[in-house]
């Protein structure tokens, strides 16, 4: 696990999805003891790696992504380097919804897919710290699991769909 604390930032990650829920129960419990300490915004973040199988496939997500018809004239050779789409999703509270799909080179035909889930907890003056930190809790209680399924299955749907055209 890494841990990284900063005055205006504090961040969990791991490699390992056995210990994601460990990262949630981590945050939400010093936040619990760290009451008064105001916090602006949450965000939740799963990066996935996938490898395309073979060179065809992994061309098949670029060529569905950003295609390389626009570019002709352009540049030489296109390719995609990331696309990034943001939007809400229906029936959560969060603020904005961020995928990103790029190629990895860490393994062969390798594609990331990253989703990072923004909740605004500043919302005006009015909002209390205790009340910005209650409701993080609650995004951390209530949410995770959810947004775990989602960033998975949007994963695999947004990669399936580029298999199934190439």
């Amino acid at each position: 696990m890494h841990f990284q604390v900063e005055r205006h930032r504090f961040g969990l990650t791991t490699k390992n999805p056995a210990r994601a829920i460990l990262l949630r129960d981590l945050a939400a419990g010093a936040f619990t003891v760290l009451e008064h300490t105001p916090l602006n915004a949450v965000g939740l973040n799963k990066d996935m790696v996938f490898s395309m199988g073979g060179l065809g496939s992994w061309h098949g997500v670029g060529d569905c992504f950003a295609p390389k018809q626009p570019w002709q004239g352009i540049l030489e050779n296109p390719g995609m380097h990331s696309v990034t789409m943001g939007g809400k999703r229906p029936e959560c509270s969060a603020d904005s919804v961020i995928v990103s799909i790029r190629p990895f080179m860490g393994i062969d035909n390798g594609v990331l897919v990253a989703v990072n889930q923004q909740y605004n907890l500043k919302t005006t003056d009015t909002v209390s710290t205790a009340q910005r930190n209650s409701r993080a809790l609650q995004i951390l209680n209530e949410d995770w699991t959810q947004f775990l399924a989602f960033a998975e299955d949007s994963a695999v749907t947004l990669l399936t769909n580029t298999t199934a055209e190439a």
